[in-house]
């Protein structure tokens, strides 16, 4: 069974380019230093010290983050360029889909996604011990208008991989009616969607259930998987989708 994640380990790059795969070139490493804004001069990007202000109006509070992790994180981002920042305190805005970088004096900015391949966080605060979060950039997702997309990479060891794409929806207050109580705060509740790369590039959305995951796969190994998934090994959940894909991979390198 693969691993589920690479703690503190050079995840395999994969290069996205639209959805193709693409060998990851080599990349010079930058480290910034406190009193140099210079690595953060390279990402570019906007003022995004104020974006809560975004979803709470005059007298309206906010319920919930446009964050993944609310916290800062301390990773690493790739840049088209080759050239990866090292140490860098970050924030991924799952409502915009935006990576937001903090800058030295104490402010924040929205990096230019163009300029990112791929970035990571260490992610202190879900399990009990850290985890480095990997994310892919993908440009046009289906059902999405933003040019780009930064989807987390679940499975380190291919040929398949499993993406998962966080987002946000505010739902606004609203004022009391007759029949409906009043809700006096806008909300940012959290959705996710899964995805299944081929080897071959094709980006397919999959549910964490049996039916959907069977739908994505190639015939030739439908089969085999579907008996697997009646012996017991439902998909009810995101660990049970993880699992799926490995016996996926498994299949396909006895292939070979």
């Amino acid at each position: 069974m693969l691993s589920r994640f690479c703690f503190l380990a050079r995840i395999p790059l994969l290069g996205f380019t639209g959805f193709l795969l693409l060998p990851a070139a080599n990349a010079q490493s930058v480290v910034p230093k406190s009193d140099d804004p210079e690595s953060v001069f390279m990402l570019g990007g906007t003022n995004a010290t104020n974006t809560r202000m975004l979803f709470q109006q005059r007298n309206t509070p906010l319920k919930g983050t446009q964050y993944v992790w609310p916290k800062w994180g301390v990773g690493e981002v790739v840049l088209t360029s080759e050239q990866i920042i090292t140490e860098m305190p970050l924030k991924f805005d799952a409502y915009s889909h935006n990576l937001v970088v903090k800058r030295p004096q104490g402010d924040s900015i929205f990096v230019d996604p163009a300029r990112i391949t791929e970035f990571t966080i260490i992610d202190a605060w879900t399990g009990k011990a850290p985890v480095k979060r990997h994310f892919r950039r993908v440009a046009d997702l289906p059902g999405h208008q933003e040019p780009f997309q930064f989807l987390e990479v679940l499975n380190d060891e291919g040929p398949y991989f499993l993406l998962k794409r966080y987002g946000k929806n505010l739902i606004p207050a609203k004022a009391e009616t007759p029949y409906v109580p009043a809700v006096p705060y806008n909300e940012l509740t959290n959705t996710t969607e899964y995805y299944l790369l081929s080897p071959i590039g094709q980006l397919l959305p999959v549910k964490p259930t049996q039916r959907a995951f069977l739908a994505a796969v190639p015939a030739d190994w439908a089969a085999a998987l579907r008996q697997q998934l009646q012996k017991g090994a439902k998909i009810r959940g995101e660990d049970d989708l993880f699992n799926a894909v490995s016996r996926l991979n498994v299949l396909a390198a006895q292939k070979k």
